[in-house]
């Protein structure tokens, strides 16, 4: 990055209040979680025999969002590569945006 450049990063997070992607519900939104979904259509389709229980019972979907705090560390710890870099966080934010999906 040039001197005085600016970046801004998009990310999946955990807000303050808990919510993250397919578990809004603090903020207004769906109050169940999308893991909780994906577990139940699998099921069905171990139920159907599309797939095989095994499979249902190997499958996992790994998830971590972070929150504002582990987004940000690496900008506000001296000790870290982008710290000593000279790279600084200005300001983290974070938003509920509406799953366009959802609304078709």
């Amino acid at each position: 990055m040039a001197p005085g450049a600016r970046l801004v990063m998009v990310n999946f997070c955990q807000d303050d209040k808990g919510c993250y992607l397919g578990n809004t519900a603090a903020h207004g939104g769906p109050k169940q979680s999308m893991h909780s979904n994906f577990s139940r259509i699998w099921s069905t389709m171990a139920d159907e025999g599309k797939i095989t229980r095994a499979e249902y019972e190997a499958t996992n979907f790994p998830q971590h969002y972070r929150s504002p705090a582990e987004f940000t560390s690496c900008l506000e710890d001296p000790e870290s590569a982008l710290y000593k870099a000279g790279l600084r966080l200005e300001s983290c934010t974070t938003k509920v945006t509406p799953c366009p999906f959802r609304a078709a």
